[in-house]
């Protein structure tokens, strides 16, 4: 069987007579694919076609859970795509650079037992919303020795568990100033 439209049959020569409408939503979809399945081949250091399949498996899970936070695919605009779309990666770069670090002390702490100092960390978020809420949350756990342990969505707080915290006002300061340079452009 066909597609059915308003009580029309379309054949492939209509449809291809027809334009092709995109959709900013699945290209957005499509280039995050992409740039997880390439952080994803970074962080394993190994390029083959299983580690591809699993960081566009990571990046579908984020939008999954997205799109469940958020109730609905999120609303994107072809004129701040390009912007948002750099931020994003300036974003992720930062994580990235920031899970290496962290993975350095969490090793540390595993060889030198009593080095590291635990803590729990509230990230009060002034203006934001549930997508917001999951970017920030789904770029602070990528971190070894980070772990999200609650969001408090009524509140707008994250509690974050670090195994290093040596100065927890340093921490929440400089996470804020990460919210709001990348994430409030990304998802205005």
């Amino acid at each position: 069987m066909g597609a059915f439209t308003k009580g029309r049959r379309f054949h492939k020569a209509d449809r291809a007579s027809r334009p092709r409408e995109r959709s900013p939503v699945m290209f957005a979809l499509s280039i995050s694919i992409l740039a997880g399945g390439f952080l994803w081949i970074c962080l394993m250091e190994e390029i083959s076609l299983i580690g591809i399949t699993l960081g566009a498996l990571v990046v579908l899970s984020g939008w999954a859970l997205a799109v469940r936070v958020a109730g609905s695919t999120p609303e994107i605009s072809f004129s701040r795509l390009p912007s948002a779309l750099a931020r994003l990666g300036v974003y992720l770069l930062l994580s990235l650079k920031a899970a290496f670090v962290s993975a350095w002390r969490t090793g540390i702490a595993i060889l030198r037992p009593g080095s590291s100092r635990p803590g729990i960390v509230a990230l009060r978020l002034r203006d934001t919303t549930p997508e917001r809420l999951f970017l920030l949350s789904y770029g602070l756990t990528l971190s070894p020795g980070e772990q999200v342990i609650e969001i408090d969505e009524a509140n707008h707080t994250i509690y974050l568990h670090l195994l290093h915290t040596p100065n927890p006002e340093a921490v929440q300061e400089s996470t804020l100033k990460q919210y709001d340079h990348y994430i409030k452009e990304i998802l205005p």
